[in-house]
């Protein structure tokens, strides 16, 4: 395969592969609790559509980083380790 060729299969492969995935029926089939977290500055995954797969779950928490965009991972690894950590900590306390 070329380079041009790749270079326009490859982005082609994973947007077809994004269209196909259903982050609303994996959410609706998880019994664990879950915390989504997105930065407040995401226009990719907006807060509505946050609320939506919220909806869809059982046990469903959402979390923002602000002045961060979509890749808050990267952009406040520290600000989303907290946020991790503290929901990890309050599900080990919790009654099942």
């Amino acid at each position: 395969m070329s380079t041009e060729s790749a270079s326009v299969r490859v982005p082609w492969l994973a947007f077809r592969a994004g269209m196909q995935d259903t982050p609303e029926a994996k959410v609706a089939a998880l019994r664990q609790p879950i915390l989504l977290i997105r930065g407040k500055r995401d226009t990719i995954a907006p807060r509505s559509w946050l609320e939506e797969l919220r909806r869809c779950g059982r046990d469903v928490q959402i979390a923002e980083v602000p002045k961060a965009a979509h890749t808050v991972d990267f952009a406040a690894p520290e600000q989303t380790a907290a946020l991790v950590k503290a929901f990890l900590d309050a599900d080990a306390g919790r009654d099942r």
